[in-house]
């Protein structure tokens, strides 16, 4: 069987059994198992990028369902986060959580009027008048992003070793 006719195969029967209630789906999980036999047997390319961007879609469309506040511009933006993290590869690009934040945080603004200011660290600082929040000094976030730098070198050491030619994770 080939990808296209499994794919086509698991969605008409997962299609079928949903048509009869989430009830009889909840209590019947060997109906789950067999469908993910099925996939591991037949499907022997996994449709990444349709998945990703299936998964892109749906949240950049509940973010802004949530936020009634976020702009066109602010939800290219967060597609823009997507397909950077999506094409991330940690065996060529070196992660550290500050760095990244602030790229990450760069491809969130990069669709908007003033998208200079992404990427960066605010300098002074800011007020949100007619509100409870509070926002933290600049010195503040700058110390507590440097705290986060050594933890996330510990955690993702295992991925350097790897990319380096240590020991796998896969």
């Amino acid at each position: 069987m080939k990808n296209s006719e499994a794919r086509k195969f698991i969605k008409y029967i997962f299609d079928s059994f949903k048509k009869r209630g989430n009830h009889y789906l909840s209590t019947n999980t060997s109906l789950f198992k067999n469908i993910i036999s099925i996939y591991l047997t037949c499907v022997k390319k996994p449709e990444f990028e349709t998945i990703i961007n299936n998964y892109k879609e749906e949240y950049i469309f509940n973010e802004s369902r949530i936020d009634k506040n976020i702009t066109i511009e602010e939800q290219l933006g967060i597609g823009e986060m997507y397909d950077y993290i999506c094409s991330f590869d940690f065996y060529k690009d070196n992660f550290n959580i500050f760095t990244t934040s602030l790229i990450l945080h760069s491809k969130l603004y990069s669709k908007c009027l003033y998208k200079e200011y992404g990427g960066k660290l605010r300098d002074t600082t800011v007020y949100l008048f007619d509100t409870n929040i509070e926002v933290v000094d600049p010195i503040v976030a700058q110390k507590y992003f440097n705290s986060l730098i050594p933890v996330s070198n510990q955690i993702f050491a295992p991925l350097n070793e790897t990319s380096g030619g240590g020991t796998s994770l896969i």
